[in-house]
């Protein structure tokens, strides 16, 4: 086929789709399904034990890691957790590293390795990275959604909403937060990759 010949055809398709077509060609069980996501989960746990090896202090102070599965047979859902909110529990009461966090520079770098093991982990991955930052949203920092629970909590207990000014000075502090905190997990980024 010469140059002159050559078509491009155009491919569109949603990735709840993709997801789907996935899921169902690679795994037409379920179960098996399920055991992959707890092999991956298991995978990880090891690596980071061996690389704890060397390094002792990516234990963040707790060795025992833990992948919990459950189970509920009425609304037929299975639920995997980790260790997201143990993590971040620690870093709120001073106990976790705030040099762990990483940005977005630390994302690309997990999702460039989650891809090298395969599609079916790096839609793991991006399942995991989504509900992170779901989790993340939630806290009652004002410009997050969290934040816009909070008011209305207040709201709730006081019978009126909070005045305009308070509501203002409320979002320029949480969006002063977010701002460090995105700065501070870039900065980490830019230290880990240069070494420094």
């Amino acid at each position: 086929m010469t140059a002159a010949q050559k078509e491009t055809l155009g491919f569109q398709t949603e990735a709840k789709q993709l997801l789907h077509l996935m899921i169902h060609s690679l795994y037409s069980n379920k179960e098996i399904f399920l055991r992959e996501l707890i092999s991956n989960a298991s995978d990880a746990a090891d690596k980071l034990r061996f690389a704890a090896l060397k390094n002792d202090a990516l234990y963040e102070g707790d060795s025992e890691l833990k992948i919990t599965v459950d189970f509920d047979p009425k609304k037929k859902t299975v639920t995997i957790t980790g260790q997201a909110l143990n993590n971040i529990g620690k870093l709120l009461i001073g106990q976790g590293n705030f040099k762990d966090l990483g940005g977005p520079i630390a994302i690309a770098q997990m999702s460039g390795q989650a891809a090298e093991q395969g599609a079916l982990q790096l839609f793991f991955f991006m399942a995991v990275l989504s509900i992170n930052l779901g989790l993340i949203n939630l806290f009652p920092i004002p410009v997050l959604d969290g934040g816009h629970l909070l008011f209305m909590g207040i709201e709730a207990v006081r019978g009126k909403p909070l005045g305009d000014r308070a509501q203002e000075y409320g979002f320029r502090i949480g969006l002063a937060l977010v701002l460090i905190l995105m700065v501070s997990v870039t900065w980490n980024d830019i230290v880990r990759v240069l070494g420094l």
